[in-house]
């Protein structure tokens, strides 16, 4: 019994320790930018505006710097892959998700 008080007490303290260390790096000040960006193009995210934002309520958009990737790469699954399983437009590789009132980091 004595045994397992001291395994709660120090599963107890650890958790707590950890815990105390998470806090220092808060979510709210992340900041994301792209390499190729300037300082008016920077895309700056507070965490309280991002757990307001309701990614499931938005529109397609399309965006002219899409695809991101190359849609013959060979490591992409045949699943994703529309042209490898015979369509043959790719515009649909142009549009994005875009959630009212907030924007998706890349």
């Amino acid at each position: 019994m004595a045994k397992n008080l001291f395994l709660l007490l120090f599963l107890f303290l650890v958790l707590s320790l950890f815990s105390g260390i998470l806090s220092q790096y808060e979510l709210e000040e992340l900041t994301w930018l792209d390499d190729k960006d300037d300082e008016i193009s920077m895309f700056h995210s507070q965490h309280s505006a991002m757990r307001k934002c309701d990614f499931s309520s938005g529109k397609w958009v399309i965006d002219q710097s899409y695809p991101l990737y190359d849609s013959s790469c060979p490591y992409l699954s045949s699943a994703v892959t529309c042209i490898k399983n015979g369509r043959p437009d790719s515009d649909y590789e142009k549009w994005r998700w875009k959630p009212h009132g907030c924007e998706i980091p890349r």
